[in-house]
């Protein structure tokens, strides 16, 4: 049998009740609306990391002189526009109404990334901020900052993201807090500047948050997790999960496919799970 992934994080909830002699661990709804807020803002910050590679990206073929090759919005500025003042503020601009961008989601308000060298460069550093800014009308705070890592041993570049102070507000006014401290190597994609959807990233790190029931978790990549940007589900990669006062679950994503196939681990047993 397989088993939705939520349900089954829910019904671990209610054995680890059973089984461990704890103070007031959270309940299996609190568990349930914190892994599901989990995915919904760790999912809407890495989206923010993709509009954000996108806008730095278009801002190193303008002052390149490379044609700029989008329409509609975002529509992405520059200032200073040279190529030798540094830093520099790029802005992507949604607009002030619901805008259906090419991933499927709706956006409006502002990205503002402040950089201090050509995004491609080793060693730049783009820090990003939100200026009024929503994601199917989730409003997202806080600063993602982006560091150019160079190249590994394999030629593949790395970029290390951190989210600090990262909150979202719902459109029923939750709260949700997010930090994050990760790195993504760009093993695909690279040589193809205008198809965002062959990009393929490795993740490895850590993500903590606390949820809208003031539920504190931790998140650890214990395997790189494989990410194709147009994909809806992790590819392969294992994650293990900490949600304060219970026993650790790991999910293992599988082996490099998209699909809504993983398995969760729990006290040496494997469940099969089908992702949302």
């Amino acid at each position: 049998m397989k088993y939705s992934l939520i349900f089954l994080i829910a019904a671990l909830t209610v054995l680890s009740a059973c089984t461990v002699e704890k103070q007031n661990p959270p309940t299996p709804e609190e568990t349930l609306r914190a892994m599901q807020e989990y995915i919904l803002v760790s999912g809407m910050f890495s989206d923010a990391f993709e509009e954000s590679n996108d806008a730095a990206k278009d801002s190193d073929n303008q002052l390149s002189g490379k044609e700029y090759g989008k329409n509609g919005f975002p529509v992405v500025s520059i200032e200073p526009f040279d190529l030798t003042t540094w830093p520099k503020t790029i802005t992507a601009d949604y607009g002030n109404s619901n805008y259906l961008c090419i991933d499927g989601r709706y956006r409006r308000g502002k990205i503002i990334i402040t950089g201090s060298d050509f995004y491609q460069n080793e060693g730049s550093e783009y820090t990003v901020n939100f200026d009024d800014y929503f994601q199917n009308d989730h409003k997202l705070e806080g600063t993602q900052t982006i560091i150019n890592q160079g190249r590994n041993t394999d030629e593949f570049l790395v970029y290390d993201v951190v989210v600090s102070n990262g909150k979202i507000t719902t459109p029923d006014a939750k709260i949700i807090y997010f930090e994050q401290n990760s790195s993504r190597t760009w093993i695909e994609g690279e040589g193809t500047i205008f198809q965002p959807c062959d990009d393929v990233y490795l993740i490895d790190g850590t993500q903590n948050g606390i949820s809208s029931d003031s539920i504190n978790y931790t998140i650890t990549v214990a395997q790189s997790l494989n990410v194709l940007i147009c994909c809806k589900w992790i590819r392969s990669g294992i994650l293990n999960i900490n949600i304060e006062q219970l026993p650790v679950i790991g999910i293992d994503y599988g082996e490099t496919q998209c699909d809504n196939q993983a398995t969760v681990s729990f006290g040496g047993t494997s469940y099969p799970v089908v992702m949302q």
